[in-house]
């Protein structure tokens, strides 16, 4: 049975479905545990960037996350990726 999807036990190295700051829905890993509260989160489509890094908060942005692939198409090409 699968677990419940939580915002609070993401952990780095996770990867997940974000939505961006454009409301576009991407598959994503989190890069940093800032506190128990927010991650930093990384956008996988772009390779290296970290303008397409994005703080989010437990609470606020919980609605912007949810388990990989339930809302992203995945990474068009892997080798490009973080």
């Amino acid at each position: 049975m699968a677990q419940p999807f939580d915002f609070a036990s993401l952990r780095v190295g996770h990867i997940i479905d974000a939505q961006d700051y454009l409301e576009q829905w991407y598959l994503a890993i989190v890069i940093e545990d800032i506190t128990p509260h927010k991650r930093k989160i990384h956008f996988l489509p772009f390779q290296k960037n970290s303008k397409r890094d994005e703080v989010f908060t437990e609470g606020v942005d919980s609605h912007k996350v949810a388990p990989a692939f339930k809302h992203s198409e995945g990474v068009e090409e892997p080798s490009k990726c973080y």
